[in-house]
């Protein structure tokens, strides 16, 4: 379940909207069906252009939902990855400290963690808020340094025409799964067993 949704329309601004949070004296808060009808268009607009952190997942979030994204320009996770594939960490706090030398909280301070782990439904929407508007700041600030050392380095045609491209499908398969063809699979064995055999002799 989505507790909420942050959103920015450029640096330093970004608004967060409750959806589930559930503790004593949670606020008000908006009916989740309204909200996605409400951003349907903005999603679905192929010349707004979005940012975000691990489009694969949010693809399948929103297809959860019945929800469709088009435009989607930067993948901070995904360009960060390119440009260091050897990197430790592609946490967006690690991104975000690599490239600009800045620092939000992740996601081990923000719901604690081992038997301090809090579901984040509990959390405060203050809280909440504040983290998750951090986060959507984090990608408007990195989405044109990245942009730009993609260019950079040569890495425009892979990241635009192969790795962008290829988040959806991968999204859908990780979604709906992937079909064997068992058959062919066991005549593949078979064949290479015969192979092997050969080569041992």
């Amino acid at each position: 379940q989505i507790v909420g949704l942050s959103i920015g329309c450029k640096q330093g601004e970004a608004c967060y909207i409750r959806l589930h949070h559930d503790y004593a004296e949670a606020p008000r808060q908006l009916s989740e069906e309204q909200v996605w009808e409400g951003l349907r268009p903005l999603l679905a607009d192929e010349k707004i252009k979005k940012h975000c952190h691990d489009l694969k997942n949010i693809l399948i979030i929103l297809s959860g939902k019945g929800m469709e994204l088009h435009g989607a320009d930067m993948d901070t996770m995904v360009a960060s990855y390119i440009l260091d594939p050897a990197q430790r960490s592609i946490d967006l706090a690690d991104v975000l400290r690599e490239h600009l030398k800045r620092q939000i909280s992740t996601a081990k301070e923000f719901l604690g963690h081992g038997t301090r782990t809090l579901p984040p439904a509990g959390i405060l929407v203050d809280k909440t808020r504040d983290y998750a508007c951090q986060r959507v700041d984090a990608i408007f600030k990195l989405a044109p340094v990245m942009a730009e050392k993609i260019r950079r380095d040569g890495f425009d045609h892979l990241f635009h025409q192969v790795e962008m491209p290829l988040i959806a499908v991968l999204g859908a398969m990780e979604k709906k799964g992937v079909l064997l063809d068992l058959k062919l699979f066991r005549s593949l064995a078979a064949e290479l067993a015969e192979l092997l055999s050969l080569s041992e002799e």
